[in-house]
């Protein structure tokens, strides 16, 4: 149960991140443009250049994020893919009936 609240974390965090990501790093590239093209900016435009690292570290943090728990989230499935056949290979099985209990141990799991 514990795995199911885990992966549904993750889910809600990717749906929650990732429109959160893109409108914060549009606005930032948004104000960029709007503050280089603007005849107030100061000298050297430090505006445009804090607000474009802004958008970049945003969107590389993400993306970090993404890899991490893609990541974390296949090498645990697999892990449990692979005591499942482990503990499995004691029983003996048809093929068929051996696949189709992966399958569906899969599917819960998911």
């Amino acid at each position: 149960m514990a795995d199911l609240r885990n992966l549904l974390g993750d889910i809600c965090c990717f749906i929650l991140l990732t429109p959160l990501t893109a409108v914060s790093t549009w606005l930032c590239i948004s104000g960029a443009v709007h503050y280089s093209q603007s005849p107030f900016s100061g000298p050297g435009g430090w505006e445009t250049i804090g607000l474009l690292s802004l958008s970049i570290f945003l969107v590389v943090v993400y993306s970090v994020w993404c890899l991490v728990s893609t990541y974390s989230t296949i090498q645990y499935r697999c892990h449990c893919l692979m005591s499942l056949r482990l503990i499995l290979s004691h029983f003996v099985l048809s093929s068929y009936f051996y696949e189709l209990f992966i399958c569906i141990f899969c599917t819960i799991l998911y």
